[in-house]
């Protein structure tokens, strides 16, 4: 068996693992009347605005040096960019609310493009970069890296958008993304 059939294989099971833990989350959610992750989203979906949109398919970018670009396209021209470094980002769970500290690499970056290509949401947490926002509320977790099995979590981000208006926005995606060519 090849490496990339085993890498397939692999991230099938773990897809499927996911679904039967979300299913089994929302069943315990039903018995003790508790908020379940349906509330928050599944995997491999966005909530933007309180309208449920699932990823239809992810290309990244190796940027070198644990930097990363992820595109999640809900559709042909509509997607959700994230852009991050590893060594900063990675394992961790990251407010958005504030611009980061000096460092090397990426600084976090969260951008949400409409299907007429308006960029809707632009964020970034460089400290040098005043003129764009940052999130109101939300925080940000990615666990590993897109060459394997990974996911990315945007957890009650709440943002003022590019077009003035406030908006939410919550990402769940687990998988491995495309390389981008």
């Amino acid at each position: 068996m090849r490496i990339n059939d085993l890498q397939g294989s692999m991230a099938g099971r773990l897809f499927a693992i996911a679904n039967e833990i979300r299913r089994n989350k929302v069943l315990a959610a039903r018995i003790t009347g508790r908020k379940s992750e349906e509330a928050v989203g599944r995997a491999n979906e966005i909530i933007i605005d309180n309208v449920r949109k699932q990823v239809v398919r992810t290309e990244y970018k190796d940027d070198d040096d644990g930097n990363y670009s992820l595109c999640l396209y809900l559709s042909a021209n509509e997607c959700v960019e994230v852009q991050w470094n590893t060594n900063v980002h990675a394992d961790r769970t990251v407010g958005l609310v504030r611009k980061e500290e000096n460092h090397s690499g990426f600084y976090w970056v969260v951008d949400y493009y409409a299907t007429d290509g308006r960029q809707v949401i632009d964020t970034v947490s460089d400290p040098h970069l005043t003129d764009v926002p940052v999130f109101l509320s939300g925080s940000l977790r990615i666990t590993g890296t897109p060459e394997t099995v990974f996911s990315l979590h945007v957890e009650n981000g709440r943002v003022a958008g590019a077009d003035a208006k406030e908006h939410t926005l919550s990402i769940s995606y687990l998988g491995k993304p495309m390389k981008s060519e």
